[in-house]
């Protein structure tokens, strides 16, 4: 554990304990695990009659997670989806939890030291994926084989990137000189089709919408929404942190519309002043607490 070096600060650090109500001999379900930010935090307040569930699709990071909180025993760690957070309890023979949290964003793992091409600042080889196994479309594949207007749409819908016909166009264009194979060289060709000179990196948007793309991050967490009311206990919490529009209309929109949940806080939860001044990442980071009738 000396050695083992973190990447990732979790949104909410210092406050998910008291948003998520954690009391001793809970279950939770932690969706999307990552290095074990949040199971740090969380999981030494559920005491020794209470339960912890890491799920990760990405098995790398989960084996960092592993290796992270070996000190506590009651963690039990499953390479699934957040989609097979119901396998998981039947795994264990568990019938429903208190509270399961999901943190959509991206982590500085795979930011900072993965090889397989989440940032437009590496030159590593464009792949986006975070399980090879259940998502068969690569980044790489969406740039160099997809029609313009598949990419276009793509760019648009995912990333809300209004010069997504442009940028579409020029990928296209300069794919039939050379193959677009590395993160560097598709970030290039954003920022000439957006002619940058200042300001946040051209190709923000381009990445989050290529990444939700070959990850299908939407249907997931549209399948999740879909099925997760037999989870968890009436009178628990569903909560979830998103970074980007899209996943937050889909949260209010379920809330409207479920039987079964209903808004915990009428307006989402922000990070505080503080939050923002150490961890810059957390700036778009919104979490919503649904309570389950």
């Amino acid at each position: 554990m000396q050695n083992l070096q973190i990447h990732h600060v979790p949104a909410f650090e210092k406050t998910i304990i008291h948003h998520l109500q954690i009391q001793p001999g809970q279950v939770l379900i932690d969706g999307t695990c990552g290095e074990g930010g949040h199971a740090a935090i969380i999981a030494p307040c559920l005491g020794d009659s209470g339960l912890y569930i890491a799920l990760d699709r990405d098995n790398a990071i989960l084996e960092k997670a592993k290796e992270r909180l070996l000190e506590f025993h009651r963690i039990h760690f499953f390479n699934h989806p957040y989609t097979m957070a119901g396998k998981a309890l039947e795994a264990l023979g568990i019938q429903k939890a208190n509270c399961i949290l999901l943190d959509l964003g991206l982590s500085m793992y795979h930011l900072k030291t993965s090889e397989r091409g989440f940032s437009f600042l590496s030159d590593a080889p464009l792949d986006m994926r975070f399980n090879a196994q259940d998502s068969p479309v690569s980044a790489l594949d969406v740039v160099n084989h997809f029609q313009e207007s598949e990419i276009s749409d793509i760019l648009y819908t995912f990333g809300e990137e209004r010069m997504s016909k442009q940028i579409a166009k020029r990928i296209v264009e300069k794919r039939k000189i050379k193959a677009i194979t590395t993160c560097s060289a598709l970030a290039q060709i954003i920022a000439g089709a957006k002619g940058w000179k200042q300001g946040s990196h051209p190709a923000t948007k381009s990445f989050q919408a290529l990444r939700i793309y070959v990850n299908a991050e939407l249907y997931h967490l549209e399948e999740f929404l879909s099925k997760v009311h037999p989870w968890i206990l009436s009178g628990g919490l569903l909560a979830v942190i998103t970074y980007q529009s899209m996943e937050d209309r889909l949260l209010k929109n379920f809330s409207k519309e479920s039987p079964y949940f209903s808004l915990r806080d009428k307006k989402p939860i922000l990070p505080d002043d503080q939050e923002l001044h150490d961890n810059a990442s957390v700036r778009s980071a919104k979490l919503r607490v649904l309570l389950r009738a």
